[in-house]
Formats: structure tokens, C-alpha cells, sequence
């Protein structure tokens, strides 16, 4: 009779076991590759954040200098209506909220807020970073997941000198942007 290398009964164990363990790794080197995948296209969403938050403080920064302030708030109404932006609000050195693209009772912000601690965790502020220190991923009223990020509108020379409103040269930061964005997108692409 041929040999037989395992008994009849411990076959269909170790054949069971070795599957399940196979499924196991596959589960988790799965689930591994979407975790590493989200982390990217978040890290990368909030680099096109910063993008756009520079875009609007440098388009808005020329026409503040003209005294066009409302050709500004025009200029962030309408990029505030574009697909995937959320909204838009600028915040002044005291956290009172200068301009919003979006609906709300509140007219400040405390320095404690999820928006002001990314700066203002320490005192003195520190330095913003790259644009995934500054950005916030959350939930809004409605359940959407968004990414907020900070952008510091700084004082130049020519803000310091112009008629309209100028402000000390020695003020580093005149506002904040925050800029929220829709991660839906993102969302039903690791889904």
C-alpha cells in the first residue's frame, strides 16, 4: 500500500487552516493598501487645498490693494460655488470672521477652535508648516466628510503702504483663509 504522509483526519484541518491563513494575509495586506492609498490622496488633496487657498489669497490680494474689496468678495462668492468647495471664510487677526461663502450664526472664532489651534496651539503662534499641518479632516453638520485648511494672509510691503487700509508694518499675519473642501470624491474612491 502506498505511503500515506498525513492521516485522513488532519488533512482537511491543516488544508482548512492554510486557507484561512492565506485569507487572513489577503484581508490584511488588503485592507493595508487602502489605508496607505487613503493617506495619499488625502496628503495630496490638501496640497491642491493650498493651491487653491494661494490662488484666492493672491487674486484677492491684488484687488485689495486696487480698494476693490468687493470685487474680492465677488471673486471668493463665486469660487465658493464651484463643485467640491464647501466654503470659504477669512478670519482677521482677532478670529472675528471678516468674509464667508457660507451660512452661519457665529461672527468669531475663539483662539481654542480646531481652525485657530492649528497656529495657536503654542504661544507664541508658531509657523503654519505644509499644507498637511494645516489641514483639518472632518465631519460637517450633514455628515460629509471635508478638509479644512488655513492659509496665512501675510502683510507685504505694499499692504503696509497702501491708502485704502493700511496696517502696521510690523504685523506679520493679517488673516486666516479656511478653505473647506468636499472629500466625498475621495471617499468613493477608497470605497
Amino acid at each position: 500500500p502506498p505511503m500515506r504522509l498525513l492521516p485522513r483526519r488532519l488533512a482537511p484541518s491543516l488544508i482548512l487552516g492554510t486557507v484561512a491563513l492565506v485569507a487572513f494575509g489577503q484581508l490584511l495586506s488588503s485592507w493595508l493598501v487602502v489605508a496607505i492609498l487613503q493617506e495619499q490622496w488625502l496628503a495630496e488633496k490638501a496640497v491642491s487645498a493650498d493651491q487653491l487657498a494661494r490662488s484666492i489669497t493672491t487674486a484677492t490680494h491684488h484687488l485689495m490693494l486696487a480698494d476693490r474689496k468687493d470685487d474680492a468678495y465677488a471673486l471668493m462668492r463665486a469660487i465658493g460655488e464651484t463643485q467640491g468647495v464647501v466654503g470659504i471664510r477669512i478670519y482677521n487677526r482677532t478670529g472675528r470672521i471678516a468674509f464667508r461663502t457660507d451660512a452661519g450664526p457665529e461672527t468669531e472664532v475663539a483662539l481654542t477652535s480646531h481652525t485657530c489651534q492649528v497656529c495657536h496651539a503654542t504661544a507664541p503662534p508658531r509657523d503654519v508648516g505644509p499644507p498637511a499641518k494645516r489641514a483639518r479632516f472632518l465631519r460637517d453638520e450633514e455628515g460629509r466628510h471635508t478638509l479644512a485648511l488655513v492659509a496665512p494672509i501675510a502683510n507685504e510691503p505694499a499692504c503696509s503702504t497702501a491708502d485704502c487700509h493700511a496696517h502696521e508694518p510690523g504685523t506679520q499675519v493679517l488673516g486666516i483663509l479656511d478653505l473647506t473642501l468636499d472629500l466625498g470624491p475621495v471617499d468613493a474612491e477608497v470605497a
